[in-house]
């Protein structure tokens, strides 16, 4: 399997899990692609190629990935900034109204 990120490495494991030999080649000296992490001296984990979240609803693929790695909890709330306030974001009605001191309450006024 030529590739170690997310798609060679699913494809390899399905392999080697059905009983085929497998050799994975990649040019980099590690697995999991861009989402390859690894512990600093300092005990920090570093994500080499920048921040990863794994989001999904699908139980087969989170028992999957559950085999090779251990979770770790987050919590994100996203907001914009704009002239010295942070807003909801994504941006809806209640944002338009806190910005531009509105009083929107229907789709239609929006």
């Amino acid at each position: 399997v030529v590739g170690a990120g997310f798609s060679g490495a699913v494809v390899a494991r399905r392999l080697a899990d059905a009983g085929f030999r497998v050799q994975v080649i990649d040019r980099r000296d590690h697995l999991a692609g861009n989402s390859y992490d690894y512990v600093h001296s300092s005990g920090v984990v570093v994500h080499k190629y920048g921040p990863h979240r794994f989001r999904f609803s699908n139980e087969r693929v989170y028992e999957f990935l559950s085999r090779f790695t251990e979770w770790k909890p987050y919590d994100v709330e996203a907001r914009s900034y704009c002239n010295g306030t942070y807003y909801q974001f994504p941006i809806n009605r209640r944002t338009f109204n806190e910005v531009f001191g509105l009083n929107l309450t229907t789709a239609e006024e929006t």
